[in-house]
């Protein structure tokens, strides 16, 4: 998958999947198909259901 083009976005090691679990100024690892990025959360926006 990660070869494709698409990334794994952690926080505290687990894979996200709700942007409503991470805050603003929170760490997170990007997982990518070579290597791997640290990021910090500037904004959440949840999705609208």
């Amino acid at each position: 998958m990660l070869g494709r083009g698409y990334a794994i976005a952690l926080a505290g090691g687990r894979a996200l999947v709700d942007a409503r679990d991470v805050a603003p100024g929170q760490a997170l690892t990007v997982r990518l198909a070579r290597g791997a990025l640290e990021a910090q959360v500037v904004e959440v926006r949840p999705e609208v259901e």
